[in-house]
């Protein structure tokens, strides 16, 4: 026991091999570079003819904890300038014991700094890769992880876990940095690839218990896949959610290692969730996969790395930065599950396997198909103008063949370039631009040996006044700031209406308009959808509103099936994720007739992208469904506001709410979350509904209350309030509209 003890006690003072970089190393080695090439214009002549500045050192954050600085490198000819290039990202070191990733993105840099050395990527590709990409790379985006792996002396103390995985924040907020020596159990820090926020909710919670894998049940690490409070909590991954989305990468590697051996030696991309639910870009992304891990031999020379698509969900940067930004990143799990070995050889050659592998990537970006590691080409890319002036255009461009709702747009970048990885087969590229008519091509063939140069002119769209007339009731008030909403294709403007008429220039095309009121004007929400040929004159009754129903209370709702459940709000399932292959629905008890009626429903939702829906529909007594608006995809991260209007138009209907959501048979959410729930119709023929002064659907005391403030004066009436409180319309609050009020609520 006490020579178990011993040994527990000595081996965090065991250093690591000098062949790693510590963490100031690493500082020290950037900044000496920058020293020698920063400022140079021509440091190899012979080998790079006319290369300019090839080294440029940035910083591009601070680390969350100990604010220590996170270092970009950029390589390539002309680094000082920004051109025209297809730029390639590669991340040394996320987890902090994973520190293969420091040496490979260390050891990149030295080869193409220096292209009169010899190394097992030749001067070739070196060369190209400098003259055709710009290339960055972050060493560690993790240094104060790398200072605990490697040791340092905090508040007097030597502080040192070689097993350290985490950043080192202050989860406990106790101000002292607690880690237990060894693998996991760690209270501190936050897994840096766990903290994206796309699918962050899968990750692990705050001292979550680990269970190991199949393949190494026995290894298990508590607490060391924290997502963090909330996605983007960490400044390391806010420091390279910007500078991803700024650059627009178009491929990526980011190093790990496996210490379990559960994911040794494997490249790993996005993504295969599920059967038939791969990335729209698949065969590109597992095509190139493919290539990179057979250019990889395991350490012990039996075969090659093992490429694979991801099948977690859990905050993971590859999937994030595909999906967010466009750009495909390969997680690299480089070495055994000897992961820090002492062993300089096979340092040395861990190194370098992985630096060839890395090399074919950069061919594939730059367009270097010669030599071994040659990459085919099929790529498209050109410059989108418009077809009059020749100005570079700000435009989304989709391979219609690889598109997915998951993903966001993919846009021309600062030069109006866009370039897409493709692969042999027919493609149709559809490109769009505010104003102008959408571009559409098809049988575009790539081919292997050279990149398909095709730059799209788009042509103008005609612009057209339509002017919007509002029949405002009299007593509108114009202080409240009710919102006019314009909906296009290309997002949404907001404006107040402060004057009854609104006059626009919009290019011709479908547009969806909303009125929603605000403060004190409770009109009937008008929505419309208008097709833009020509100019157009627009009219619109504003009417006060009738609240029929408000609120969320559960025994207004009667349960069909499912697993619905209600406090203050309604959610769609009593755990945390609803289940797939399943089908729920609840219905309002109440009934409506005789007016046109519009619903708000303030929610938050998470579902699969396309394939699982929340819907609020109306249901006619035949069970027919008038009208419905879905809902899908993911916007969870706050409750937002939607109206659904059903048009009275036979006066046989008798109209019910109906919610159901549907799933299909893989891939689960958080399902949907509603917060209120409001029913509108108009005044059926009055001006307003006279009496219910305070809009809670009901006429009662506190309806007197309300309207003696106004009679006091303690109050202004002002939009619809007004209007409800003048019961004998008069023009008038006063003494006559209280007492008609009482024998209202008395039914006298």
């Amino acid at each position: 026991m006490i020579f178990v003890y011993i040994l527990i006690f000595l081996a965090p003072l065991i250093p690591l091999s000098e062949r790693y970089h510590t963490f100031y190393e690493v500082e020290q080695q950037l900044l000496d570079w920058d020293e020698e090439f920063g400022s140079n214009t021509d440091p190899w002549p012979s080998q790079y003819p006319g290369s300019g500045i090839i080294y440029e050192l940035s910083q591009i954050g601070l680390s969350n904890q100990d604010n220590l600085p996170i270092y970009a490198v950029k390589l390539s000819y002309d680094a000082d300038q920004t051109e025209d290039e297809a730029r390639v990202l590669i991340l040394g070191q996320c987890h902090a014991e994973e520190i293969y990733g420091v040496e490979i993105a260390m050891e990149m840099i030295d080869w193409l700094l220096h292209p009169n050395a010899f190394y097992p990527v030749n001067y070739l590709d070196r060369k190209l890769a400098l003259e055709n990409t710009e290339l960055w790379v972050v060493p560690t985006h993790n240094p104060e992880g790398l200072l605990t792996v490697h040791g340092d002396t905090l508040a007097g103390e030597w502080i040192q876990d070689e097993w350290y995985r985490k950043n080192k924040t202050d989860i406990n907020l106790n101000g002292i940095f607690d880690y237990v020596y060894g693998p996991g159990n760690d209270s501190d820090g936050v897994d840096l690839n766990r903290n994206y926020d796309f699918n962050w909710i899968f990750g692990d919670d705050k001292y979550e218990l680990d269970y190991g894998c199949s393949a190494n049940p026995s290894y298990i690490s508590n607490f060391d896949y924290y997502r963090g409070k909330e996605p983007f909590s960490e400044s390391e991954i806010q420091a390279v959610r910007d500078f991803a989305i700024d650059k627009q990468f178009l491929l990526s590697i980011a190093y790990h290692s496996s210490r379990s051996g559960c994911v040794s030696e494997k490249v790993i991309y996005p993504w295969n969730w599920a059967e038939g639910k791969s990335s729209p870009d698949f065969e590109v992304i597992d095509n190139l996969g493919r290539d990179i891990a057979s250019f990889i031999p395991t350490q012990d020379g039996i075969t090659t790395y093992l490429p694979s698509g991801s099948v977690s969900r859990r905050g993971n940067a590859h999937d994030w930065f595909y999906s967010q930004t466009g750009c495909i990143q390969y997680l690299i799990e480089a070495g055994t599950s000897n992961i820090q070995s002492s062993d300089e050889q096979i340092i040395e050659d861990t190194i370098d396997r992985n630096l060839v592998g890395a090399f074919h990537l950069i061919n594939r970006a730059s367009g270097n198909n010669f030599g071994e590691i040659g990459a085919d080409k099929y790529l498209i890319n050109g410059l989108v103008k418009d077809i009059n002036s020749g100005e570079i255009l700000n435009s989304e461009v989709s391979i219609l063949e690889m598109d997915g709702p998951m993903l966001k747009p993919r846009m021309t970048d600062m030069f109006g370039r866009y370039r897409r990885l493709l692969y042999p087969g027919t493609f149709t590229i559809e490109v769009k631009s505010e104003g102008y008519k959408t571009y559409i091509e098809t049988d575009i063939v790539p081919s292997a040996s050279s990149f398909v140069e095709k730059d799209i002119f788009l042509e103008p769209l005609n612009s057209y006044n339509v002017s919007l007339n509002f029949n405002l009731p009299s007593d509108y008030d114009f202080s409240s700031n009710s919102k006019l909403v314009i909906n296009s294709e290309w997002g949404l403007e907001e404006m107040e209406l402060n004057t009854n008429i609104i006059n626009l220039d919009l290019y011709e095309g479908e547009y969806y308009i909303e009125l929603i009121g605000h403060g004190n004007n409770h009109f009937l929400p008008i929505q419309d959808s208008i097709l833009i040929e020509n100019q157009l004159d627009l009219f619109y009754d504003v009417k006060w509103a009738k609240l029929l129903y408000g609120g969320i209370e559960q025994n207004d709702w009667t349960d069909i099936s499912g697993d619905w459940y209600f406090d203050d709000k309604i959610y769609s399932q009593t755990s945390s994720y609803y289940e797939n292959d399943n089908f729920s629905s609840i219905n309002l008890n109440q009934n409506f007739s005789g007016s046109d009626i519009v619903t708000m429903i303030k929610l938050k939702y998470e579902l699969e992208w396309e394939k699982d829906y929340f819907s609020l529909a109306y249901v006619n007594q035949n069970g027919e469904i008038l009208n419905q608006r879905n809902f899908s995809g993911h916007n969870y991260s706050g409750y937002n506001k939607f109206y659904i209007s059903h048009l009275h138009n036979n006066e046989a209907d008798i109209l019910n709410i109906n919610l159901s959501l549907s799933a299909d048979e893989s891939l689960y959410y958080r399902g949907i979350i509603i917060d209120d729930i409001k029913i509108f119709s108009d005044s059926e023929g009055a001006e307003c509904f006279y009496g219910d002064i305070n809009f809670d659907s009901f006429i009662n005391i506190s309806d007197i209350m309300k309207i003696l403030s106004y009679v006091l004066d303690n109050d202004e009436a002002l939009g619809y309030y007004k209007c409800v409180s003048d019961i004998n319309q008069d023009d008038g609050i006063n003494i006559l509209d209280i007492a008609i009020l009482i024998n209202m609520i008395l039914g006298d």
